[in-house]
């Protein structure tokens, strides 16, 4: 699934990177750290982060903040700390408000996801930001 420049810009708009597209806003309910390191994606009507913590246990946890998909796809398989957050969100496809665990930022060694997007979006958009790294994504992500 390689994406053009429009496409990619389609992308950020699209559900996948937005949970709460109406009925009120995001309620979060709890916060966590996890530690450990990216091994993949997996995407249906969202795009999910498949973390590897110690002992190699997966978890997957939707993506909640964009090109967080991007910073974690080029630290993939590099030990960082994720910010999980409990969410209660309106999802459409599931019919109303579910909570869903979100990772909202991350930390691989001395570099933030907030840092490094933010020293991006000096000389770049976030589409363009987008289109060069979403090979990445693409590359760790699960072929259903």
């Amino acid at each position: 699934m390689l994406l053009s420049t429009i496409a990619a810009s389609l992308l950020l708009l699209s559900p996948q990177h937005k949970l709460s597209q109406s009925k009120g806003p995001d309620i979060v309910k709890s916060t966590h750290w996890v530690l450990g390191k990216v091994v993949g994606f997996e995407v249906g009507d969202f795009e999910h982060v498949i973390i590897e913590t110690k002992g190699k246990h997966k978890d997957s946890y939707f993506v909640g903040t964009l090109l967080l998909d991007d910073y974690m796809a080029f630290y993939a398989n590099r030990i960082g700390r994720f910010k999980v957050r409990s969410v209660d969100t309106y999802i459409e496809q599931a019919g109303g408000r579910q909570l869903v665990d979100q990772v909202s930022d991350a930390i691989v060694g001395r570099v933030s996801f907030n840092l490094w997007s933010k020293s991006l979006e000096v000389h770049h958009t976030k589409e363009q930001i987008d289109a060069k790294f979403r090979p990445l994504v693409d590359k760790l992500t699960k072929k259903s």
